[in-house]
């Protein structure tokens, strides 16, 4: 499903950013989820980083990454000037509210996110490599082709 990549925000390879790269969607730590510890629908591949910011938080419109009708630009923009994350507003306000919590709860918006996303994009423009499963954030570098 992810080639290797965080589930939420494409970090890539994992093994350099994660020693554990398990997330519990659903935190195991709240009692109304802890019969879902080891339930394959509530773990994905994850970086610390998303790991580490979301921790123990749950609202109910959190987007799942492997929902039958996700699409990333349904929900999410970017601006290439200083790679910015942030709601499609041309969506509903529902998916625009979904998008923002899950902006928010997995920290994808933070400056290091930010800077991360550019200096991707930098190394991207200027790379021979043939597959866009060889760079992180692939959402955000796919747009720029």
């Amino acid at each position: 499903m992810t080639q290797g990549h965080c589930s939420f925000c494409d970090a890539f390879p994992l093994e350099d950013r994660s020693k554990v790269p398990v997330e519990h969607f659903r935190p195991k730590g709240l009692d109304e989820f802890a019969h879902l510890d080891f339930k394959w629908s509530n773990l994905y591949y994850c970086c610390e980083y998303c790991q580490l910011e979301k921790k123990e938080k749950w609202e109910e419109a959190l987007i799942a990454p492997d929902e039958p009708d996700y699409r990333f630009l349904r929900y999410f923009v970017f601006d290439y000037t200083n790679g910015a994350i942030s709601p499609n507003p041309t969506s509903s306000l529902h998916e625009q509210e979904r998008a923002e919590i899950t902006i928010r709860l997995y920290g994808l918006d933070s400056v290091i996110r930010r800077q991360y996303r550019l200096l991707e994009l930098r190394k991207f423009l200027g790379a021979t490599s043939s597959t866009i499963d060889d760079w992180a954030y692939r959402d955000f570098l796919e747009l720029t082709m």
